[in-house]
């Protein structure tokens, strides 16, 4: 069994529609497949905004054109039944959004609205792939997804799921090209539920597990895991392999590509994730797994401002610092190392490069050093670091040149979580 999940850009319209199509044809040639999907680009936004905000005029009307069209584009065998099913679900959105309940009840309604865009999603794909000739079915994951009643970001029920998933698949013929709603779950009385930020990508990574998948595959509008972002550094490469734990630094450190809860199922299971572009669907991508070998140190440098990352950088400081405008960028790297060694070195490295840091640590994993600075500094940061340590160029680039030496690092103690940090008042 083969998990491939298609993101919203992946199944937004026509074109998209027929580039997956060959992607699962060429899978299901050699192997049984199942297809999880998100709701067409756009669309939970709109859906959000209609039961956050009352936006709610022409949405159905919007939605019924836009999935109809691609319907149209695809047409063939079974374009009735999908027609039929799109209908069905515009239907149940309507009725939703005319009776929205009151606060006791909000958040089971609130999450059903929202399933819709991968409920309208699902019979599009279906019927793309019966026209290529392909033996596809739509399935529901409220059906196999068992969660809490945690409406808005559910917890999965692994093992409940497992055996869902298990019957399910017994019954199932291996002709059958099953396409699977992402981003949702049910309760088990039936009610359906969605799974936060990342959601598709976590229950295509669900499932991928509880099927014993030999691959999930995550179909995206990416070439894969990059060094760094590529709107900081236009250079940044593509990195071929990944253990789960360094692809968790990431995502931890602003990674947009996966989100962390993705990787938990998969790597309980030994199913390894293949990051792939569907728009570049010869390049390969890069896998996620419990092993990988590369001759980089540094594998990567990112950077976010405020949020997660900040708040876990100050956490591992013993003096306080106001987080209120910083920025931690970290430098990721496949061996872990945590000692004062390890801070000293970068610490020395951003020195000499004449980079205005505040702090100096690594990561609980010691999987990324990291570093705090002002937020305006951030593409700066990222930059040099990336140009030293990925790409291998010299330390003294003409631009730092001149530039003001800083005060060193105060001597290096240990942190209450336990690891090396150095402060800069």
């Amino acid at each position: 069994m083969r998990v491939l999940k298609f993101g919203g850009t992946s199944v937004a319209d026509a074109a998209s529609l027929g580039q997956v199509t060959r992607i699962v044809e060429r899978a299901a040639a050699s192997e049984q497949v199942m297809v999880v999907v998100s709701a067409q680009a756009g669309v939970t936004d709109a859906l959000v905004g209609a039961a956050d905000h009352g936006r709610v005029e022409g949405l159905v009307a919007t939605l019924a054109r836009h999935h109809l069209g691609c319907l149209q584009a695809v047409r063939g065998p079974g374009f009735e039944a999908a027609q039929a099913a799109v209908a069905h679900r515009l239907g149940e959105l309507e009725e939703l959004l005319a009776r929205p309940p009151g606060n006791q009840q909000r958040p089971a309604w609130h999450d059903a609205v929202l399933a819709c865009g991968e409920r309208l999603s699902v019979p599009v794909m279906v019927a793309a792939l019966r026209a290529a000739g392909l033996e596809a079915a739509a399935f529901d994951a409220t059906d196999l997804v068992v969660t809490d009643a945690s409406f808005g970001e559910a917890t999965v029920d692994q093992r409940a799921t497992r055996q869902r998933v298990a019957s399910w698949l017994g019954n199932l013929s291996t002709r059958v090209v099953p396409v699977v709603t992402g981003f949702i779950g049910g309760t088990e009385d039936g009610r359906v539920t969605t799974l936060g930020r990342g959601g598709s990508d976590y229950s295509a990574a669900v499932l991928g597990a509880a099927s014993g998948a030999s691959v999930i595959e995550i179909w995206t509008d990416v070439a894969g895991v990059m060094s760094a972002s590529p709107r900081i550094v236009p250079d940044a490469v593509r990195l071929p392999a990944l253990t789960f734990a360094v692809a968790r630094e990431v995502a931890e450190l602003g990674g947009k590509v996966l989100h962390p809860k993705t990787m938990e199922p998969a790597e309980r299971a030994g199913v390894p994730i293949a990051v792939r572009c569907t728009f570049e669907a010869e390049q390969p991508g890069t896998v996620v797994g419990r092993c990988c070998r590369s001759a980089r140190r540094a594998i990567g440098v990112t950077g976010v401002e405020g949020g997660a990352a900040v708040a876990r950088a100050l956490a591992g400081l013993a003096e306080p610092i106001d987080g209120s405008d910083l920025c931690v960028v970290g430098v990721v790297r496949h061996e872990a190392g945590k000692g004062r060694g390890a801070v000293a070195r970068h610490a020395a490295l951003l020195d000499r490069l004449r980079l205005p840091t505040m702090a100096v640590l690594a990561s609980p994993s010691g999987h990324a050093l990291l570093s705090l600075h002002r937020g305006f500094h951030l593409r700066r940061v990222v930059s040099r670091l990336h140009d030293v340590l990925v790409h291998g160029r010299t330390e003294d680039r003409e631009h730092d040149r001149g530039r003001a030496s800083l005060a060193p690092l105060p001597a290096f103690g240990i942190a209450p979580n336990g690891l090396a940090v150095g402060v800069r008042p």
